[in-house]
């Protein structure tokens, strides 16, 4: 069951008459007015259009990757939108490295695949050591009541193994 909202005192000044309706609960509304004067005149009925109250923040959840971590394999997060009244034009995701910039999603073989109330990227960084870097993955998602939730995290791609080099030390002599 929704809770009902609630609809404060009217104020009146003269002809006009004020009541402020108090939404707490999410869900989609209607408001309808009728009204009838002390002497019994009726005014005509109004009936709204409907609307949609969303007081929850969209959600993103991101999987496969840990936040400050370095990876030499396989890199592979899975990042999943979620939102109730979700759209798409809405969200952004971006992945920035340090040495490479910003990275289009084509590149790092992003596949994106819808999900009730949402969207869903796998990003499968290549192993290449020219992708070798330090990035910073971007995920916002904004809602149509103006709810934003954005989520980073840092990650370091480094499949090249370090190489160790010794030098022969100097002789001397006194």
């Amino acid at each position: 069951a929704v809770n009902q909202p609630s609809i404060s005192e009217f104020r009146s000044e003269g002809d006009r008459h004020t009541a402020t309706v108090h939404f707490t609960t999410d869900g989609t509304y209607q408001l309808s007015t009728n009204y009838t004067d002390l002497a019994s005149n009726v005014a005509s009925s109004y009936e709204g259009e409907q609307f949609v109250i969303d007081l929850i923040e969209p959600k993103i959840e991101i999987q496969g990757i840990k936040d400050q971590s370095a990876y030499k394999d396989e890199l592979k997060p899975v990042i999943t939108f979620t939102d109730k009244n979700y759209d798409t034009s809405l969200v952004s995701l971006t992945v920035t490295g340090s040495n490479n910039g910003s990275m289009s999603l084509d590149r790092l073989n992003a596949v994106k695949s819808v999900i009730d109330n949402g969207e869903q990227y796998v990003i499968e960084f290549p192993k290449n050591s020219s992708i070798d870097d330090l990035y910073t993955l971007t995920a916002t998602i904004s809602d149509k009541a103006g709810n934003e939730t954005p989520v980073t995290r840092k990650v370091s791609c480094d499949s090249t193994a370090p190489t160790i080099s010794f030098s022969r030390p100097y002789s001397y002599s006194v």
